[in-house]
């Protein structure tokens, strides 16, 4: 099976693309012939796209797929003109979709795990991660983005449900599209500079956090598997909520750092007058570094690359 990171990129292409929402369509380019049976299908597909023919119109020689049209344009086959091919055996709507679905909850405790299927009453969207989605929405709207935060659909269709596609292998949590801020971090150290995602819904103790707590930059204090612990909160996260805040500078020999610690490495208070200023790293040795301009060594965790 194809995995949900594939989906999310097939889905961001979708997008980008801009394809056209045609009830009963799955990732197909809009020609004449199937314009024309999509016009005169029953169940009320014919009569919809009937009523939107001026719309769907615009988009012949185009992409378009109807809100779960777009799972199953990933995963079926396509032909040398890129539109998937019907299989019956996998056809089916976004409620067979969800009841099928074996992991599945409330949209206010949605993780933050890409291609995740999001669904509502009579309408599916494709989960991105970092709090955002991608939906194909009925005529004349289309492709749109939306963004769930705090539990809550703050903009696109409020989604009430979450569920793993069971057409879906599920390989990855960690989106991986934005490295400045949101790309959550795959190798993680003590020191470490990140930003707690605003998408963030629970401490890895399992209480809720606040919003005043969320998209601020923190230290990391420890790591522990999947998780770390945040020094100005003192309080446990999952490392899949966290983004960096910027490219993880090295520390090296002759590298310019500012002084964070209290102490220096011999156990003696460090004087305000130092850990104002910025110094060179003359020498480095396991856990601690030599500050050439003082000639004293701190601990590595103490300082802060410039």
């Amino acid at each position: 099976m194809k995995t949900n990171i594939e989906l999310v990129k097939f889905v961001e292409k979708a997008l980008k693309e801009n394809w056209g929402y045609c009830l009963g369509t799955y990732g197909q380019v809009l020609t004449d012939s199937l314009l024309k049976s999509k016009t005169i299908q029953g169940y009320g597909v014919g009569a919809y796209n009937t009523r939107h023919k001026a719309y769907l119109n615009k988009f012949k020689g185009k992409m378009v797929s109807d809100c779960y049209g777009l799972v199953k344009g990933f995963v079926w086959p396509k032909d040398s003109k890129g539109s998937a091919k019907y299989v019956a055996s996998q056809d089916r709507n976004q409620e067979g979709a969800f009841n099928s679905a074996k992991i599945k909850g409330s949209i206010s405790n949605i993780p933050n795990i890409p291609g995740l299927i999001l669904w509502m009453k009579g309408h599916a969207g494709i989960y991105i991660g970092n709090g955002e989605f991608i939906e194909c929405v009925g005529a004349p709207i289309g492709m749109r983005k939306g963004r769930i935060q705090n539990g809550k659909v703050v903009s696109g269709s409020k989604f009430t449900h979450w569920f793993k596609d069971t057409y879906i292998t599920y390989v990855s949590e960690t989106p991986n599209r934005n490295p400045s801020v949101n790309t959550l971090i795959s190798s993680l150290k003590v020191g470490d500079k990140v930003i707690l995602s605003n998408s963030a819904i629970k401490y890895a103790t399992g209480q809720t956090i606040p919003s005043h707590i969320k998209n601020k930059a923190y230290t990391v204090q420890q790591v522990k598997s999947d998780r770390v612990l945040l020094k100005e909160i003192m309080s446990w996260v999952f490392t899949k909520d966290l983004g960096q805040t910027s490219p993880t500078k090295t520390l090296t020999v002759g590298s310019t750092v500012k002084i964070k610690g209290s102490k220096y490495s011999t156990g003696q208070n460090i004087p305000s007058w130092v850990k104002n200023k910025t110094h060179k790293v003359s020498q480095l040795n396991k856990d601690r570094v030599l500050i050439s301009d003082i000639n004293s060594w701190v601990n590595k965790n103490d300082v802060e690359v410039i």
